[in-house]
């Protein structure tokens, strides 16, 4: 296709100059540009997270990576779209739950970018990234940073309500969930975006559900499950899927709660996304314990096992939930019968997992 006929001239463009050729730095600049430029089109932060761009993405994360480093020498004009490639790169990593590669990666790049309503969101990115694995003290300087730096120079359309979500997770992650209701409320009356809505809804339930309110939680979910649909973000619908199940669960409705997470299983698994995989095993194993509690301490242990992996932390009343239920697994099963699941469970591959978890959230659909 003309494309992808044009994606190959570009990437062949691009490892001319990482071969060391000997070529004019004019002409080496007005390639990398033009390159850089190319794929911000095709794949750069305002498109939709969805299986193709994931796709994409993954083939050609180290040409981004190359494009943003060289575009970061060229000199200060040339960062704003360094930026750009950035969020892209760091947006896919958090999407494949890479956390500490991300976060790693971002850091490097923020001290070397110009302010830009970009960089602002590479900001945002990077206090989320340390939230991800529950680092509430080093996403706060990240934060305040982004705040102030869209004071001055805005923030992205594609990101326009970064600041808030970061500050409403802070808020939830440090015991305020009150607070977050008020940052996404005050948000959702200001934006119109599908990809806005979905996250401050994202937002909104989560504090809901620290504040105890399960019935508004579910509603806020519904309308975040919407918004991703309409938006068409796979990455985002994943998370949505999770929440909605996870709700369903806790308002006793077992067979929507089953039909959510399998198809949250069956996006992680097409996007390559381990953390949504272990939330999928946990919700399979709540469903199967009554019938099998063998089977249940598999799943828990392997979702524990992967979560430990990626360096995700859940929040605190979901750890305990998942030890609670593995403590009374324990006492039913015994020392002996407990231990053979659990080094059972930690054992399996993920796919293997998965398969177990799609059989348990299938037939608990069906029902």
């Amino acid at each position: 296709s003309s494309a992808g006929g044009t994606r190959y001239r570009m990437l062949e463009l691009v490892r001319r100059f990482a071969g060391r050729r000997l070529v004019g730095a004019d002409e080496e600049a007005t390639t990398v540009r033009a390159a850089a430029t190319w794929f911000a089109g095709e794949v750069g932060p305002d498109r939709a997270s969805d299986r193709t761009w994931v796709g994409r993405v993954a083939a050609d994360v180290e040409t981004l990576r190359s494009l943003v480093e060289r575009l970061t020498r060229l000199g200060t004009d040339d960062t704003v779209l360094a930026a750009e490639l950035a969020a892209t790169v760091t947006r896919y990593l958090e999407g494949v739950q890479a956390y500490r590669p991300a976060i790693e990666q971002a850091e490097r790049w923020v001290g070397a970018l110009a302010p830009s309503p970009a960089r602002v969101a590479l900001l945002t990115q990077l206090a989320t990234l340390h939230l991800r694995v529950d680092e509430v003290d080093p996403a706060q300087p990240w934060a305040q940073q982004a705040a102030a730096e869209r004071d001055r120079v805005g923030a992205p359309a594609w990101d326009e309500v970064g600041v808030e979500r970061v500050r409403g997770e802070i808020a939830n992650r440090s015991g305020r969930p009150a607070e977050a209701v008020a940052v996404a409320q005050d948000a959702l009356t200001r934006v119109s975006s599908a990809r806005s809505r979905a996250r401050m809804f994202n937002l909104l339930g989560i504090a809901r559900i620290h504040l105890g309110d399960v019935e508004a939680a579910a509603a806020a979910f519904a309308q975040e499950l919407d918004a991703c649909h309409e938006l068409g973000d796979d990455l985002l619908t994943t998370r949505a899927e999770a929440n909605a199940a996870e709700l369903a669960l806790r308002r006793g409705l077992a067979a929507e709660a089953a039909k959510h997470q399998r198809a949250c299983l069956h996006l992680a698994d097409a996007l390559g996304q381990p953390v949504f995989v272990a939330y999928s095993l946990s919700v399979a194993a709540r469903l199967v314990r009554r019938t099998d509690e063998s089977v249940a301490v598999r799943l828990l242990s392997k979702a524990l096992q992967v979560l430990e992996e990626t360096h995700h932390r859940l929040y605190a009343d979901d750890e305990a939930h998942v030890r609670g239920m593995l403590a009374e697994s324990l006492g039913r099963l015994g020392e002996r019968a407990y231990g053979q699941a659990q080094s059972a469970g930690r054992a399996l591959r993920l796919d293997e997992a998965a398969r177990l978890a799609d059989t348990v959230l299938k037939q608990g659909a069906g029902r």
